[in-house]
């Protein structure tokens, strides 16, 4: 059976190992159709599978279960989904803003938030040998993981409120702000999908502006700068 490669340590671990959306969301997997498609997201595109979910060795899976660390979207992506979303509110969501991005994976920065001055020890690829990070961390990899950026999010806002923020540094507190920003946005597209469609003398409007695919408004679009710094970032 094939392993899989936990996204902090890098050790090898099992192919069962990973974290699924439900799970990161802290919801029933009943109930995650219904939250996919709140936030507009193509159930099909990300659907849970082999390639998606967090792979995490057993002591990582439960710190981060327990919110003691979270993923947050590297800082173009995070800011390029704010004014992404910003733009489909300031026309209430009834265009569509989506926009197929040219990767598969979407790059995230590892945020500590209670682990007690844990040393983590990350194995190289394709090497026994281990580079050792200790708080705050500097210098810790940026991940590029198939881990839609809302999903992230919403784990990164919670566990944020829930641990509060005091033990953060001013680079990681202005990391938060914008967490708390798109948390919002992402708030009032949920909001906004729920509310009943406007009807007319020929029957229901589609505000939404779902397409032939099934997919409606809510995903992140990146300018075509964001997505080139992106890429040069995954070359490095």
């Amino acid at each position: 059976m094939d392993r899989l490669h936990c996204v902090i340590s890098n050790d090898s671990i099992p192919a069962d190992a990973s974290m699924s959306y439900h799970e990161i969301l802290g919801i029933n997997k009943k109930e995650l159709p219904a939250i996919l498609r709140k936030w507009g997201i193509n159930e099909k595109d990300f659907a849970e599978g082999e390639n998606y979910g967090l792979p995490l060795r057993i002591d990582w899976y439960s710190m981060f279960k327990s919110s003691c660390w979270t993923l947050v979207p590297d800082t173009d992506l995070l800011f390029g989904t704010i004014r992404g979303l910003s733009r489909g509110k300031a026309d209430k969501f009834k265009v569509d803003i989506t926009q197929e991005l040219e990767y598969t994976v979407y790059p995230y920065r590892f945020v500590a938030i209670h682990l007690e001055e844990l040393t983590i020890r990350r194995k190289e690829a394709e090497s026994d040998e281990e580079t050792v990070y200790q708080a705050p961390y500097t210098g810790f990899p940026v991940l590029y993981l198939p881990l839609h950026p809302y999903i992230a999010l919403h784990h990164a806002y919670k566990a944020f409120e829930k641990e509060g923020i005091y033990r953060l540094n001013d680079d990681e507190l202005q990391i938060c702000t914008g967490v708390t920003q798109a948390w919002s946005l992402l708030e009032s597209l949920a909001t906004y999908s729920t509310r009943p469609k406007p009807t007319s003398d020929h029957g229901p409007t589609n505000v939404d502006a779902t397409d032939a695919t099934g997919s409606t408004t809510g995903r992140p679009q990146l300018s075509a700068a964001e997505m080139a710094r992106i890429k040069r970032k995954r070359t490095q």
